[in-house]
Order: structure tokens, then sequence, then C-alpha cells
């Protein structure tokens, strides 16, 4: 692909770039009227700075009406009705361990939230603070929502960063006279559990064109009661919930999904148990019958398989479809004419959305259980297992730890944004100038389950912690392991804290070039300048750290306080030529300079033609970018534990076989089967995601007798560079022994 721009070399070269195109252009132009000659008003579109009544852009728009009639309840579901551009990713409405924010994000393309930018009011709300990927869509005031624009095509040209795969712009009402009220509840035939109740208000007075002002408050309270699979007969399944029982072909059944295991599996491997156990099978447990060793399971929730393992689906037991949720926000917004050419505004909204789940149990995987420990099978308090070696440790196979009860958790999100705004005509040019400032604060109430679980059952890094018994509920515990996992705080909830604030000003300035005409009507300039700066904090709250005797800075975890902070410069430039009535073609470029992670410049051109009055034809080519959030670099790191998912990972030197050691005197199940550690968290050295983006397609219009059709044809294109992920598996490190045995 040839970009239409090249990149400068240097930069003092960008600073020149934009400001002298746009002072030749200005030379170019004469003094412009406010109104075009129908008199037909001009805003500002989605995917441009240009005033004009409709957008070069393919945008597709819901109203007001459109969104009632299709019974929507908030941000999510409204994009949910756009099926044909919106594939919306991991959510809060479900228990996922890689959404720990319990956060919703719009998800254009398939390419994710993080490249997917949301905006209210054409301008930014501030991220989330706790994921850190985009705006949370559970915090927008929707009682307030007057019409959403999606536009599905790269526009970093316009917006900067984020907007790789497009923008969805969420538009309040310009002005509200008269009172508005909804109600909606849904409850179901059968079963309980997912219920919904929603209401909204909105009330507004004056007229702006005939009073000079209009002012409008709007407020809303969403409730929706958890769905679990036991709620209905068709997820509920034969165990009390267990989702996707299989029964294998002259075998014992087991169970679809994730698999867990319960009240403990262990295997030895050098020495697999008379059971039937294999290297990499899953287990056998000291109980073969499954006791149930917590008032949250019954007998009939979990199952022993044909080879004495014990295991539940985690879905059935610690899963729930849908979280309990409950979101209020309240915006309002004044407006006034200052004489006939300028409008003022301020506009506002606060959001709360709160959101309640259970917390799994954690779950251990593949460290020891050593001889020396009073809970090693045959030592006496737990039952050997046939077959076993008593000489040897035996290794861990999934063990879920119940010593607490599963507490609930909740996420706290409570979000606000404050914007002032003038706009209106000087001369030949129509102006916006605008500040904002917006600030979310999250709040998450976990349970603390860390590493010095393991420590009571290996007690391989703390050789003082009391012995753990990993088949016993908290009764079943040795008075000194009750006492340390109380005095510790595990497993009993914590206040996990994160607040981002996003501070923005600006000034757009546009006009007619009335001596480019090709005889369509004059050309159109636009030009931008921003300034932007971003805060983030997150760790745990000083109430927490009081209450658990730790200081700010705690150890290596995820816990640890942190805070960051940048600013960016931007300037925008775009050129609007009509060559025909029917054939439009959009110029525009940003340069954007970030304070930690330099500079970039992104352009984009962007053909519309019209070959009938139904039938459209539009391309459009272009560069976009991703800056790393700030969450992306100052998360705190933690040190993870990883779980192979691969025959290979094993020391390609102490065991060449994969499972058996070269070494009688090694211990099988350090060399053979590792299980390593990796550092997840924030990286400073991070730099931004660049894209290039190509898009063509065609639109189709037709008045039926059943109403209007539209059919999207589009192909498209996205090539993105520098990714920012969490980093190279343990499996690519492994399974290039060459490369990475360093």
């Amino acid at each position: 692909m040839t970009k239409l721009i090249r990149r400068p070399t240097s930069e003092q070269q960008n600073f020149l770039y934009l400001p002298l195109i746009l002072a030749s252009l200005m030379m170019l132009a004469q003094p412009a009227t406010a109104q075009n000659d129908e008199g037909l008003e001009e805003v500002v579109v989605t995917g441009s700075l240009i005033k004009r009544e409709t957008s070069s852009n393919i945008v597709v728009t819901l109203d007001d009406q459109e969104l009632i009639d299709r019974g929507v309840s908030n941000a999510v579901e409204i994009l949910d009705t756009i099926t044909s551009i919106q594939a919306r990713e991991v959510t809060s409405n479900t228990l996922n361990l890689f959404n720990p924010s319990f956060a919703n994000f719009a998800n254009l393309r398939s390419l994710g939230g993080q490249s997917t930018l949301t905006l209210l009011d054409g301008k930014r709300v501030v991220r989330d603070p706790f994921a850190g990927i985009a705006t949370n869509l559970n915090v927008l005031p929707q009682a307030a929502i007057s019409s959403v624009d999606v536009l599905p095509d790269g526009a970093s040209s316009i917006y900067g960063s984020d907007a790789i795969a497009g923008v969805i712009n969420f538009k309040m009402y310009e002005e509200y006279e008269g009172l508005g009220l909804n109600a909606t509840t849904t409850n179901p035939t059968e079963g309980d559990g997912g219920g919904l109740n929603k209401f909204s208000a909105i009330f507004g007075v004056g007229d702006l064109d005939a009073d000079g002002y209009n002012f409008y408050v709007a407020a809303s309270k969403r409730q929706r009661d958890a769905l679990r699979p036991g709620d209905r007969s068709y997820t509920e399944g034969p165990w009390g919930g267990n989702v996707g029982r299989i029964a294998e072909p002259g075998g014992d059944p087991t169970f679809g999904g994730r698999q867990e295991a319960f009240p403990g599996n262990v295997r030895q491997r050098n020495n697999p148990l008379a059971s039937g156990q294999i290297a990499t099978g899953t287990g056998a447990s000291p109980y073969p019958d499954c006791p149930a060793m917590s008032s949250q399971l019954s007998s009939e929730d979990i199952h022993a398989v044909g080879n004495g393992s014990c295991i539940y689906t985690l879905t059935g037991i610690n899963w729930i479809i849908m979280s309990e949720e409950e979101q209020e926000t309240v915006a309002s917004k004044l407006s006034k004419r200052l004489g006939e050419d300028h409008t003022a505004s301020v506009q506002f909204f606060h959001s709360w959305s709160d959101i309640t789940r259970e917390r799994p149990w954690p779950r251990i995987q593949g460290r020891l259980i050593p001889i020396t420990s009073p809970y090693y099978p045959g030592n006496g308090i737990v039952p050997a297992i046939a077959g076993q070696d008593l000489t040897s440790p035996v290794q861990v196979h999934g063990i879920s730890m119940v010593a607490l009860e599963r507490p609930e958790e909740t996420v706290t999100d409570e979000t606000w944004r404050l914007m002032a705004s003038l706009e209106g005509v000087i001369g030949a040019f129509d102006y916006e100038v605008w500040a904002l400032q917006s600030e979310a604060e999250f709040a998450q109430a976990i349970v603390s389950y860390d590493r010095r679980w393991i420590d009571g059952i290996d007690r391989r890094d703390d050789d003082t912690a009391p012995w753990i018994n990993p088949w016993a509920d908290f009764a079943g515990q040795s008075p000194e392991a009750q006492a340390w996992i109380t005095g510790n705080n595990m497993g009993k909830v914590k206040d996990r804290i994160a607040d981002s604030q996003l501070r923005n000003v600006g000034i757009s300035l546009g006009r007619d070039i009335e001596q480019i005409d090709f005889g369509a009507g004059a050309a159109a300039l636009a030009f931008a300048l921003e300034y932007t700066e971003e805060e983030l904090f997150t760790g745990l709250s000083l109430e927490r750290l009081a209450a658990t005797n730790q200081t700010p800075e705690v150890r290596l975890g995820p816990d640890r306080n942190t805070s960051g902070d940048r600013d960016l410069y931007s300037a925008t430039l775009e050129f609007l030529v009509p060559i025909t009535e029917t054939l439009e073609v959009n110029a525009s470029v940003r340069y954007d300079d970030y304070s930690d992670v330099g500079d970039t410049t992104n352009p984009k051109l962007l053909i519309n033609y019209d070959v009938t009055p139904n039938v459209n034809l539009h391309a459009s080519f272009g560069t976009g970018f991703r800056a790393p959030t700030l969450v992306d670099l100052f998360r705190a790191r933690s040190l993870v534990g990883t779980i192979p998912a691969a025959s290979f990972i094993y020391d390609q030197e102490l065991c060449t076989d994969g499972v058996t050691p070269n070494d009688p005197q090694d211990d099988p199940m350090n060399v053979c089967d590792l299980r390593v550690n990796r550092i997840s968290g924030g990286n400073l050295d991070l730099k931004p995601e660049e894209s290039e983006t190509f898009s063509i397609g065609t639109q189709l219009n037709f008045e039926t007798e059943f109403g209007n059709l539209a059919i999207g044809i589009d192909y498209w294109n996205y090539e993105i560079d520098n990714v920012i992920n969490s980093g190279i598996s343990p499996d690519a490190i492994f399974g290039d022994w060459d490369q990475f045995s360093s």
C-alpha cells in the first residue's frame, strides 16, 4: 500500500506540516455566509470536523424513537441492535477471568474494545480506570441519548488514538422541552433470575430559537437480577446446574467445558496410579467416591470418572450466566443563545454502576504435596491412593480451595463528565471552543487468594507456614492453620481501587473556500487544535492498607499502588472537495504528540460517489494508531504462575524424553513437568500500535411497501503492527529451545 502522505523525517517538519497547508488554503478563501442557499442547518457529523448536512462517511444512525421501539435499556443493548457491524466482546454480563473490571466495551470489526473509540457528543469520556481499555459503556447516560452514530471505518485522522476500527458516537439531546417517561419490566415465565426493571425520565423547558435558552435534566435507573444455570431448564443439567454432560462410549460420563477437581486430584508422573491414571490425565483422588467437603456442594454436584478422579464443571458450580447489575445515571444540559450567531452550553452527567458476583474458589495446579506434609496421602490423615509410590511427592492436579464460604464480590464504577462549549459563526468562519473534565472512580471488593495459600500446601517459599489440608474446608483445618488464614486476611474481602482523570480543551475552525468550486458547491476546510491531560491511580484503599498493616508500596503484586500521567498536543486538518453533484473527495490528517510515547501523523482519503439516488459507492485509505494506555504502561506488576498447555513444557536438558529425568536423583515434577512464573503488568517501554486500513463498499437504499430497505456490502482490510498484548506465551518459549534456552 502506498501512503497518501509520507511521514516527515524530523519532528520539526511535523510541526510545520499542518500550519503551512492551512495558511495557503486560508489565503485563497473569501467570506462565506453562515447558512447554505437552502437555509438548512449545518452540524458537525460523526467522523468529520466540517459542518454540513450529511457525512461523506457511511454512518449507521439510530434515533431515540428507534431506541424506544427496540426496547434497549442501556448503551450495551443499543449496540447489540446493530448486528451487521457490531460484535461485542466479553462483557459485564458474565463472570470472566479476562474481564475483572466487569466493564462493557464496544467492539467494531472484531478488533476489540481497545481499537474502537467511544464518544459522547463527539468528545471523549474518561476510560475505565481498571481495565484501561476504553470507555465503559455501562456509565453512559442512556436516558439523555437522542441518537447513536456508528462509523465502522478507521478514523485516527480525525480523532487520534483508539479509532483504528472506527467510532461510536452517543449523542445527547441538543434540546428537550416537555416531560418524557419510560418504564420497562421483564420477568421470566420459567424459573427465577434474569429479571430486568428499568425506569427513565426527562424534563426540559425553553425553546432555544424562540426563548433563547433550553434546559433539561434526565435520570434513569436499571436493575437486573443474576441468572444462574439452574434457573433455566435448558442450562440446568443433571447435577445441580452442571452444563454439558458427555457420555463417552464404553466409559463413565464426563463433563463438557472447563473441569475442576474437587475435593482434589493428584498424580505422580514417574509412577502412574493403579487406577489407570496417565501422565497427562486428570489425576486421581484419595476420596474416589467424591464426598462433598463444603456445604456449597452436594453429592450430586461432583462426579467420579473412571480413573478415580473427582471433577465438577466450573460453569455449573462457580459461574453465573448474567451478573446482578444496578445502574443509575443523571444528565443535564443548559444551552443559551448569545446573539444570533453564538450558542453557549454546559452539559453534565454522573453515573453509578454496581455489579455483584460470587467469587470462584482459587484453583491450585502443579504444586507438590511433599511426603513431609501431614496431609500427604497415606500419612494417616488423608487416605493413600491405590498404586501410589509412598516414597515420592504427589503433584496437585487441580485443587479448589474452599477454606471459607465463597463470598460475594462487588464492582462499583462511578463516572462523571462536565463539558462547556461555545460555538457559532465569526465572519467567514464557523467555530467551536470547548473544555471538559471527566473522572472515573473504580472500586472492587475482591477476595484475597494470594500465594500464602500455596505456601501452606508445599511450604516451598515459606517453611514457617502451617500445613493446610487441601482436601478440607475451613472447619477441617488445624487450629494453627485457621489462625494463620484469618490472621493474614486470606479469603477476606479487600478493596481494590482505581481512579482515572481526563482533561481536554480544544478549538476548531471551518469555512467554505469558494475559489475551489467545480460546479457542485464550494470546497470546505476545517482545522482543530487540542490539548489533553490524563492521570491514573490504581492500588488498595488507604482504609484497607491500614487494616492489613500494609504500606502503600505493597509487595510485587496486583495490589501495589501505582500512578502515572501524560499530556498530549494534537492538530487536525480536513479538506472536502465536491467534484460533481454526486462525487466528493475528503482528505484529513492529524498529528499527535504524546509526552511519553512519542508523536505520530495519520492521514486518510475518503471517496464518496452516489451512482444513483439509491446506490452509493465509497472507498477509503488511511493509517491509524493506538497509544498505550496509562494502564498498559503503569499497571502494577505481578508474579503469575502459568499452566503449560503443551507437552514440550519441560527442561529439555534434564528431561530429554519429557517423562523421565536423565538423572534419577532429579525430581520429575521439577524437570519434566515445569510450572514457570512470569511477570505480568505494565511496561513503560511500550510503543503505539500502528495500522494501515483500506475499505471499499456499496450502500443500496430502496423504498418498499414495508418501509425502507438498506443493504450494505463492504470489504475492509486492517493491518496492525506492534499489537499490545500480554507477551510471549510459555508454550512459544519452550517450543523454540534453541532460541530461548538461556
